[in-house]
């Protein structure tokens, strides 16, 4: 396919472009750089979002657009820059630049006799959900670091000295029954058959963001129990059989990804540091998704699982400002306040609110 330079893309004569094997690629190959260089893979301050609708991107658009190693959040298509530049009477331009390919899924709807489509014929593939018929739809999305003319991006002003936002989180773990200790060891675990994570003891981490990173991953565990979303976490590292090892690898997978998104919603920087043998992970996700059979489905099953984790701690953690903000009765509530109040994204010549959604997550209890 080649670009046509209006953020869209044409067949060539060359065999059809495998765009998630591409981003595959892309993510094999910094993965590799992380672990020759010791550096983060993976570096995403800031969630990115659609710039004129306000939308968050989820999953592998997530992921997409954050190993671009981009500081702005803000991802528009050429169209709306288009759109934007009317509406602010500016000449924005992304002469030169090239776009990002991002994914949609389009439905194929069934008509009825009045050959209008059934829309509930052909639902969007995820967590708990069937489909008839559709496909997937690439586009290109750019940054605002590559539209000339678009002011620099102003990140939002947030105080997370005491990480509140991440001790909530907490808090609305344990609602769902989830145990936390602390012990004087240097590991952090997560025991599937007590429910509980273990974590040392806060004073042994170098930063508070560096306590707060290791407990999203064990989180990310946790949301696999039974009770939760029920994943498959019978694989061992320890195990000589390939399938248990793989099994083990995506697990750790799903868990980090997780604590990637979980982390942007937050605020919370992430560091590779934050697991002492982030190396040996990263191997081991390297060997899986260099497998030309299973790599793919690998990472598409990883993706997945690792969104529905997401989206399940997000949703309780809402619940739980909204709970807290009921009861809000004084002064020191006021931080819970803010945090439950949409957050606003400074612009050129407005503001853009970001309405998060209420999302159903499929859950086996």
């Amino acid at each position: 396919m080649a670009y046509t330079g209006k953020g869209k893309y044409y067949k060539t004569d060359e065999e059809k472009r495998d765009h998630r094997q591409e981003l595959i690629d892309t993510i094999v190959q910094k993965m590799k750089d992380a672990v020759q260089y010791e550096e983060p893979w993976f570096v995403c301050e800031e969630a990115p979002y659609n710039r004129m609708t306000g939308e968050p991107y989820h999953g592998a658009n997530f992921i997409a657009l954050s190993v671009q190693g981009r500081s702005d959040p803000r991802w528009l298509t050429f169209k709306q820059i288009q759109e934007l530049s009317k509406q602010d009477g500016v000449e924005y331009s992304v002469k030169g630049q090239k776009g990002t390919l991002i994914q949609r899924w389009i439905p194929a709807y069934d008509k009825d006799s009045d050959e209008k489509p059934e829309k509930e014929s052909g639902e969007e593939p995820g967590e708990g959900k069937t489909f008839a018929r559709g496909g997937w739809k690439y586009y290109a999305v750019f940054n605002g670091e590559q539209i000339a003319g678009l002011a620099p991006y102003q990140k939002r002003d947030k105080d997370f000295e005491n990480y509140l936002p991440a001790e909530l989180l907490i808090e609305s773990m344990k609602k769902e029954g989830l145990k936390f200790e602390h012990h004087g060891e240097g590991a952090a675990y997560y025991i599937p058959s007590k429910d509980e994570v273990w974590l040392p003891h806060k004073e042994r981490f170098k930063t508070e963001g560096l306590y707060y990173r290791t407990a999203l991953h064990e989180i990310g565990h946790s949301t696999g129990h039974p009770t939760r979303l029920d994943r498959d976490q019978s694989g061992s590292m320890r195990s000589a059989n390939q399938e248990s090892l793989h099994k083990y690898a995506k697990e750790e997978l799903v868990a980090e990804l997780s604590s990637y998104f979980v982390g942007a919603e937050l605020g919370i920087p992430y560091d590779s540091s934050a697991h002492e043998n982030h190396a040996a992970y990263l191997k081991s996700w390297i060997s899986a998704l260099e497998d030309p059979e299973k790599g793919k489905q690998f990472f598409s099953e990883a993706v997945k699982e690792a969104s529905a984790s997401a989206d399940f701690q997000i949703s309780r953690y809402h619940e739980k400002l909204q709970a807290l903000e009921l009861q809000s009765t004084n002064e020191q509530d006021k931080a819970i306040s803010a945090l439950i109040k949409q957050p606003v994204v400074p612009t050129v010549q407005k503001e853009v609110k970001l309405i998060r959604k209420e999302k159903e997550v499929a859950m086996t209890r």
